[in-house]
């Protein structure tokens, strides 16, 4: 009789399907019961704890995205005033280059006259001083 019984429980391994009524039924013990339970209340608690890091971790990219798209309009604006500045000094090197051209001709000019100036005081000064000697 003991053999029958072990021989039956080790037959009879609980789930067991079986279909009343065109319904399947899952016939188990109280214990597995207890467990699918415990399991299914623990893995809706990870889900649900997981599902609140993952908006969490929405709510820190999307943070992330708008500041680095501030960053990238800084940036951008301080390349466009770099740009401008560089254009800014590159006028004033040329208008510069043209200042210092004008003012060696102008130098050159000023040379020649300040020289003209000279020779006209110099021959003015021995006109005087010869017209000077004969009075």
């Amino acid at each position: 009789m003991l053999m029958m019984v072990v021989s039956l429980t080790a037959v009879c391994q609980y789930p067991v399907t079986k279909k009343i009524k065109d319904v399947d039924v899952v016939i188990m013990t109280t214990k597995q019961a207890e467990d699918i339970n415990y399991r299914f209340t623990k893995m809706k608690d990870s889900i649900s704890i997981l599902k609140e890091q993952i908006l969490s971790i929405k709510e820190n990219n999307s943070k992330l995205i708008r500041s680095n798209s501030t960053l990238l309009d800084s940036i951008k604006n301080t390349n466009v005033e770099l740009r401008d500045t560089r254009n800014s000094l590159n006028w004033y090197r040329k208008d510069n280059q043209e200042y210092r051209d004008s003012f060696i001709s102008l130098s050159k000019e000023h040379r020649q006259s300040i020289f003209g100036i000279t020779l006209s005081a110099a021959i003015f000064t021995a006109a005087v001083v010869i017209l000077g000697r004969n009075l």
